[in-house]
């Protein structure tokens, strides 16, 4: 069973012993991992999609992207790169509702489902979030290098599927992290993409 470390039980003996066996064993489990939180936020898109249509309710749904997250890595190093994202993993997950779905998409990316949350409350909860991640930074490392890039996109007006949704929502947090890079103002919100017919 992996721990919240990314470390399997069943190995930790092994891998503080510095075994071989140990590190390409929580490489498979973190891959494992990695896949599964991606297949259980796929599931939990269309899950919360398919509950909208039936109620005729909104869906939010945000792609989160840590900015400053390699300077993390580069100066403090890995281990504490890691120690970022499981604080502020655990700061996301505490500040959203108990039937939100929020996981690790892979990398520094963060996905939240959130059933009910229309385009005019997400831009409070997207400064909300951005706070959470200077403050993880902060507790991490001392310094206010990690702010946070975030792209929404809602049920049923930016897509219908769980697809259409996340690349919505992650075309616009690319947008907004050019934004956070080039020192722009970032817009309220970010224009829909253009539809290629």
């Amino acid at each position: 069973m992996p721990e919240a470390g990314g470390v399997c039980r069943s190995h930790r003996r092994d891998r503080s012993a510095g075994g071989r066996y140990a590190d390409a064993s929580s490489a498979t489990a973190s891959t494992y991992r990695r896949r599964k939180s991606k297949a259980d936020a796929s599931r939990s898109r269309a899950w919360g999609i398919a509950r909208c249509k039936r109620s005729n309710d909104s869906l939010g749904l945000l792609v989160c992207d840590l900015d400053g997250f390699k300077q993390v890595n580069d100066r403090f190093g890995h281990l504490e790169g890691n120690r970022l994202l499981r604080v502020f993993a655990q700061k996301l997950k505490e500040s959203c509702r108990e039937y939100d779905y929020v996981a690790r998409m892979g990398g520094d990316e963060f996905v939240i489902v959130a059933p009910g949350l229309a385009p005019e409350a997400s831009l409070e909860k997207t400064c909300y979030f951005n706070e959470l991640a200077i403050e993880a930074g902060r507790q991490v490392t001392g310094e206010e290098i990690v702010s946070l890039s975030v792209g929404s996109a809602y049920y049923p007006k930016d897509g219908r599927d769980a697809e259409q949704l996340l690349a919505e929502a992650d075309r616009r947090m690319y947008v907004v992290k050019q934004q956070h890079h080039s020192g722009v103002d970032i817009p309220q919100e970010v224009p829909r993409a253009a539809k290629v017919n």
